[in-house]
């Protein structure tokens, strides 16, 4: 995967990594599947991939392993694969949006390397907070108010029907609009403790569903806290990744030298989530 990121920044484009099935385990060591990228957790550590495919194929197959990334201090935005055919998938099924300061492609990719993005399968959404865009950073000290304002402009042609405030992969506070308006606007006061990520979760008529990519709260010089399970579950993944490529280097005839680098970033991506472990290497926004 690195070596596409990486040539598709050298020809100005950008590189959006697919999300995988949810028995990923069942199929990791299976060399003739290709449906997900083994090696994503490595170039999320290395800091390669702004956006992801997070809803592989329309399903909430990956956004579990999207909060583990955003709880562990890594930016990620969420958007949708290129790989969809209008013929057999009817718009809206799987769409993302990226603010634009003009309709351009340049501006698409600085849109996306912002990660100011939403996707959706029929809501549409606009939200800041203290009037900063998705995919900033908000900064407060800690000798402050705590406050953070969160503005709120939603529209569903079939009717909104919940807004959920998600902070941390946790529902902070739920909007539920009983009369199923096709357009709302709200503004929220949040209580600000601790640095954190904020992101909005949308449900409108006939299933459509919407999810922003995060704003980033950074609250005075603190640090976010990763949770030691998730640690051990990139650390897995990464072994099992190592072992993959190991076993399957002779059978694909990979050159030395490009396993020799493999390798090498694979190292790289292991040391990131092991110094996790240690609060001096947790990360800030």
């Amino acid at each position: 995967m690195i070596p596409d990121i990486t040539a598709a920044e050298k020809a100005g484009v950008l590189a959006v990594p697919q999300g995988y099935p949810d028995n990923w385990q069942e199929l990791f060591f299976d060399s003739n599947v290709f449906g997900f990228d083994r090696s994503f957790p490595v170039a999320v550590a290395l800091e390669k991939v702004y956006i992801w495919d997070v809803y592989y194929r329309g399903k909430a197959v990956t956004a579990k392993d999207w909060y583990r990334y955003l709880n562990s201090g890594f930016k990620l935005g969420i958007g949708s694969g290129s790989d969809e055919y209008l013929s057999i998938s009817p718009a809206p099924e799987a769409k993302e949006y990226t603010k634009l300061e003009s309709l351009s492609w340049p501006e698409v990719i600085k849109g996306y390397k912002r990660r100011c993005t939403f996707w959706t399968s029929g809501p549409l959404v606009v939200c800041k907070i203290n009037g900063r865009d998705i995919g900033d950073t908000v900064f407060l000290p800690v000798n402050g108010s705590g406050k953070a304002l969160l503005s709120i402009e939603a529209w569903d042609r079939y009717g909104l029907q919940r807004i959920e405030v998600v902070r941390n992969g946790e529902v902070l506070q739920t909007l539920d609009l009983t009369d199923n308006p096709a357009h709302t606007g709200k503004e929220l006061q949040l209580n600000i403790e601790n640095t954190c990520w904020l992101a909005l979760r949308l449900y409108g008529g006939r299933g459509g569903f919407a999810h922003t990519s995060p704003i980033y709260i950074q609250y005075g010089d603190r640090p976010m806290v990763p949770r030691q399970e998730d640690i051990d579950y990139f650390l897995n993944w990464v072994k099992m990744y190592r072992k993959f490529v190991v076993d399957n280097a002779e059978k694909q005839k990979v050159a030395p030298d490009v396993l020799t680098q493999t390798l090498n970033w694979i190292g790289q991506a292991e040391n990131v989530y092991q110094g996790l472990s240690k609060p001096a290497n947790y990360r800030k926004w």
